[in-house]
């Protein structure tokens, strides 16, 4: 192994407590510790001369599915630039993603794979309520610590719209996490109080994740058969129809009834549909990787946007589905059913209901919120399933039947 793997599971549950905390003021290091992580174990494993080559052959093995589907989404991304519209810039896109994929591979090889004792769970949960306290102090004092370290007399809202997300999003490990130990029944006060917070915040991105993921982890957990099925059906349903379901959606949206929303959220809408309509141009290999933040947009048939060009589509499929195409959609296809059929594996109905809420907070936030390639974004969601996974193997201290 290249480092000491219970030194590395130590230093790795507190870089992410460390990085829950600050999710609040600096969301941005979500997306660059997963590499200084990976660096910190290969320097450290290097030093200590402890590679195994039979280890590393057994990890290859036991995970080849999963890493050949990665290595062919990952070498279809490259190939990419040929067709892209900015060739430069898929480039840059594909390395950045591979960069971080590398990372990841070099911390779950790094990390305990077998059964082991789980992390504190006080450890963990002093990151996740130091955000949850800034946040409550900047709800209730008008965002007083942005206002001050900032020197302005007004700091909206939507500041904590980052840190609203993280909470909505490692929610899961966290809530798994109480499962494994004895006093499992404190999860109802962290459960409710990341609900309370995001609520009150200003994120519709966290609120739908936070209820969205109430509801599938439920259903997974009253119907464990049926209820995994009915929600692989509904993701992939929507996943291979984006293009035609968000013109719907926006045909269909009750514009007199929501005309208190924000402007923001009633403009994406017409992103969605414009892209959407920009994706059937191109619809099997997409325009190149990276180019939607070049994309031009009609704006003849706007309610809201006034701009013609965006960063992004603000919905990972819909992204997926411009830049890469229905070759990247039934890749991520794939990779989505492997995933599934994994928590299907899960021993108990409690891991089954919670894999189900995180991967539907997940997809909750991307498909409305964000960017599929963002870093932070990809940083969090890559650290949280890492999370996951080493939670659920490690040994319960108390079963729930």
């Amino acid at each position: 192994m290249l480092a000491d793997k219970k030194t590395n599971s130590f230093v790795y549950f507190a870089v992410f407590s460390l990085l829950i905390a600050l999710s609040v003021f600096a969301i941005r290091t979500w997306g660059y510790m997963p590499h200084i992580l990976a660096l910190w174990m290969m320097i450290a494993g290097l030093a200590g001369k402890r590679i195994n080559r039979q280890q590393a052959r057994n990890f290859l093995s036991y995970n080849k599915r999963i890493l050949a589907l990665a290595g062919i989404a990952l070498l279809y991304m490259a190939l990419s630039f040929l067709w892209s519209q900015s060739p430069s810039l898929s480039i840059e896109r594909f390395l950045k993603i591979f960069l971080l994929s590398a990372s990841g591979l070099i911390l779950i090889y790094n990390l305990p794979n077998a059964k082991h004792k789980p992390p504190k769970l006080i450890f963990v949960l002093i990151g996740f309520l130091t955000a949850c306290i800034f946040m409550w102090i900047e709800i209730k004092t008008d965002m007083y610590i942005f206002r001050a370290i900032l020197d302005r007399e007004n700091v909206p809202l939507s500041k904590l719209n980052h840190a609203a997300v993280v909470i909505a999003v490692t929610l899961s490990p966290i809530l798994l996490l109480f499962m494994k130990h004895t006093y499992k029944m404190g999860w109802p006060v962290v459960y409710l109080l990341a609900g309370y917070l995001i609520f009150h915040s200003d994120s519709q991105s966290a609120q739908l994740a936070y209820g969205a993921a109430t509801v599938a982890g439920l259903t997974v957990f009253l119907l464990p058969k049926s209820g995994l099925a009915f929600f692989t059906c509904i993701i992939q349903s929507f996943i291979l129809t984006a293009p035609l379901f968000y013109p719907a959606l926006r045909a269909l949206w009750p514009y007199e009834q929501t005309a208190h929303f924000r402007n923001a959220v009633l403009e994406r809408l017409d992103i969605w549909t414009e892209f959407a309509r920009l994706s059937l141009e191109k619809p099997f290999f997409g325009h190149g990787l990276g180019t939607s933040r070049k994309a031009t947009l009609d704006l003849s048939d706007a309610a809201f946007l006034e701009t013609s060009q965006v960063l992004h589509p603000h919905s990972t499929v819909l992204q997926i589905w411009y830049e890469i195409g229905a070759v990247g959609i039934v890749l991520l296809s794939i990779f989505l059913t492997c995933v599934l059929v994994q928590v299907a594996q899960l021993k108990d109905r409690y891991e089954r209901a919670l894999g189900a809420s995180l991967i539907t907070a997940m997809g909750a936030v991307s498909l409305v919120g964000f960017g599929a390639w963002q870093s932070w974004l990809l940083g969090l969601y890559m650290l949280t399933a890492i999370t996951f996974l080493q939670v659920y193997r490690s040994r319960t201290y108390s079963h729930l039947n």
